[in-house]
């Protein structure tokens, strides 16, 4: 039979395991979905959203990048390559997406400079057309 030290150390390690393999074997819970909206209308509409907004950041920072001379002298901040210009984007409605965001040189926000340019680009709701360039210019104080 088995004693002492070597018994009190099986047990610890027996522990630590289960508590470690417990909670990675336990089910995931579900994401609850609003209550006014059926799961498979609102998986439809997350995905119709989610992918006109992707196209709509995309073409916005493509817009700014071809007035502001290209990439070899203009980027975009880092709001705008974040997925889908998330903290960038200031409006979403069925007008469209409206992006507010900075830029400046290559390198401008990794080597801490302020930005250079401030553009507010409006992309019709289903993310494929350029509607309106509100401005591009000067960084402006909001």
């Amino acid at each position: 039979m088995v004693s002492g030290p070597f018994l009190r150390r099986s047990s610890l390690l027996a522990s630590l395991i289960l508590g470690v393999a417990l909670p990675l074997a336990a089910p995931a819970q579900p994401i609850s979905q609003p209550q006014n909206v059926s799961q498979a209308q609102n998986v439809n509409q997350v995905q119709t959203i989610s992918q006109a907004q992707l196209r709509a950041a995309n073409l916005a920072r493509m817009e700014a990048e071809r007035l502001n001379g290209g990439l070899t002298k203009y980027f975009a901040g880092q709001c705008m390559h974040q997925r889908g210009g998330a903290s960038c984007l200031i409006q979403a409605n069925e007008k469209g997406f409206l992006f507010r965001f900075p830029g400046g040189d290559p390198g401008w926000e990794t080597n801490r400079r302020a930005a250079t340019v401030e553009s507010e680009i409006l992309i019709s709701a289903d993310g494929r057309t350029i509607e309106k360039v509100e401005y591009n210019g000067v960084p402006r104080i909001h």
